[in-house]
């Protein structure tokens, strides 16, 4: 009779056990949800992202009045398409505004002079759609960052080739911290 308990005590336990490990797999399968590029871009609009409607500042002000610091969104290996950082540059928008302000491929970031350039934070703008806490943004590669000016463009930093975590308490909706590396300015062409 004490056998059979024990019996049954041990299968109840193993059962339970089973169910345990089941669920925590399950879970686990769930949170490392991975998306495609174009899930993830589809899902989220970054705070000065193109084609948001928050750039009127830029069609008013005087010649030279705002500098930006300018992303072109994109995978360098997919020719600057997909969720990643391709190109950086700084400048004033009324001297390089070859880039339509509408386009969803930049982020316009205001830029003051003198500030600290060792980190670029892309904050999103709203709720994103999906599940944010696997998500990177790719820099497949060094991204240098450019200061273009009237006369020249100038090398002043590089994004190293690391991609870039999601930070849930960066802002209200969270974001992307960007590590820059300043270097010593070099022209590269006068």
């Amino acid at each position: 009779m004490k056998l059979n308990k024990l019996a049954t005590f041990a299968v109840a336990v193993a059962v339970m056990a089973f169910g345990f490990v089941a669920c925590n797999n399950n879970n686990e399968v769930e949170a490392q949800r991975t998306y495609s590029d174009e899930e993830i871009l589809d899902a989220v609009t970054f705070v000065g992202q193109g084609g948001a409607d928050n750039f009127s500042m830029l069609r008013t002000s005087p010649p030279g009045y705002v500098t930006l610091v300018t992303m072109r969104l994109g995978r360098k290996s997919r020719g600057c398409t997909g969720f990643g950082i391709c190109e950086v540059w700084i400048g004033s928008w009324q001297v390089w505004n070859i880039v339509p302000l509408d386009d969803p491929n930049y982020i316009f970031l205001t830029y003051y002079e003198g500030k600290d350039l060792s980190n670029l934070h892309l904050r999103l703008a709203e709720q994103p759609g999906i599940d944010m806490r696997h998500v990177l943004l790719a820099v497949e590669e060094d991204v240098v960052v450019r200061r273009i000016t009237d006369s020249s463009v100038i090398e002043v930093g590089t994004i190293p080739a690391q991609d870039a975590h999601f930070r849930p308490g960066l802002s209200d909706y969270g974001g992307f911290e960007i590590r820059v590396v300043p270097s010593e300015p070099v022209v590269v062409r006068p």
